[in-house]
């Protein structure tokens, strides 16, 4: 269990949101999954900060090591149009998708 501690009390943070990387560091690109919240305690002495628990994203205990790739996405191919079907090969029969 990850926590964060002296958040403000005014933090819009409730159970169940997900937290995210914010890209803010420059170390870290946005967007990669950190954890979800799952409890939030106010400080005990009525201060106004709180801390927060966050169940990992990541199995931690499995993991020693952390590869962040970065994709530069204006080199890409466009993504096709929406319910197109996927390109075959020459000489391939589009087949009807089993997973519909």
């Amino acid at each position: 269990m990850l926590e964060l501690r002296f958040l403000s009390g005014s933090s819009d943070l409730r159970t169940g949101d997900r937290l995210v990387t914010s890209g803010l560091d420059g170390v870290f690109p946005p967007g990669i999954p950190v954890g979800t919240v799952t409890a939030i305690e106010q400080s005990a002495s009525g201060g106004s900060s709180s801390r927060v628990f966050v169940q990992p994203a990541a199995k931690l205990a499995r993991n020693r090591m952390l590869l962040v790739m970065l994709v530069d996405r204006s080199a890409l191919p466009p993504l096709p149009p929406a319910g197109s079907s996927p390109p075959t090969r020459a000489g391939e029969r589009a087949e009807a998708d089993p997973c519909r």
